[in-house]
């Protein structure tokens, strides 16, 4: 699916999806819920943008990884990136 414009309502829609399939993987104890619908502290953000921005960072690895960037090459690109800074 190609996004164009963000569309809010389609995109709860798909998030309430995928919420929908993460219950079903995760135990009894846990119920993950859109954060905007909950109560949460200041601290509350830091750790959901921490998680998630960690969980993208492995993700683009991950991805990276499968079209074949082994750790040692990807040690010698951020030597480059660090050598031209």
């Amino acid at each position: 699916m190609k996004y164009t414009a963000f569309h809010e309502k389609q995109f709860h829609g798909l998030v309430n999806k995928a919420l929908q399939s993460v219950r079903k993987i995760l135990d009894v104890n846990r119920n993950p819920r859109i954060a905007e619908d909950m109560n949460h502290t200041y601290d509350d953000k830091y750790a959901l943008v921490e998680f998630l921005t960690n969980t993208a960072i492995a993700a683009q690895i991950n991805i990276l990884e499968r079209m074949g960037l082994s750790e040692t090459k990807l040690k010698r690109l951020i030597e480059i990136v660090q050598n031209e800074n």
